[in-house]
């Protein structure tokens, strides 16, 4: 009975350790259930939701307002400290684009290729300001 339990109490470890996620947010590898807004300076006021695996944003304010995207797969991953790099392509705008969130520092960077079917695609490196961040699970 004494191996048994020694048994059942190793494997209850082993699984706890396996299956444990943080709960705090900005300490997992990847980023989802959060909506991000941030302003550029050129740009204006974006807001970035992400689930799971889609995301979806949408210029609320600006230059770009009303540009949008949705149900875009993304990837992501936890490069830092509360930093995250996100990436995703857009073929209905035939943008490419790779941001960086450093939610502790509210700083987001992009890198984007935009409009690339188009003859002359356009290539944005911008840095903005997360202006709020909303945690959705």
């Amino acid at each position: 009975m004494k191996a048994y339990s020694s048994l059942v109490l190793a494997l209850l470890l082993t699984f706890s350790t396996v299956f444990t996620v943080s709960a705090n947010p900005l300490e997992a590898e990847t980023i989802g259930n959060v909506s991000i807004r941030s302003t550029y300076p050129y740009a204006g006021t974006v807001v970035t939701t992400l689930g799971q695996d889609t995301l979806q944003y949408q210029f609320v304010e600006g230059r770009l307002k009303g540009a949008a995207g949705k149900d875009l797969k993304f990837s992501s991953k936890r490069i830092g400290d509360g930093i995250f790099l996100v990436s995703w392509h857009d073929t209905v705008n035939g943008n490419y684009v790779s941001l960086i969130f450093d939610l502790r520092n509210k700083v987001e960077h992009i890198t984007a290729l935009m409009g690339y079917p188009l003859d002359n695609p356009g290539i944005s490196f911008q840095t903005g300001t997360i202006d709020e961040v909303t945690w959705t699970d």
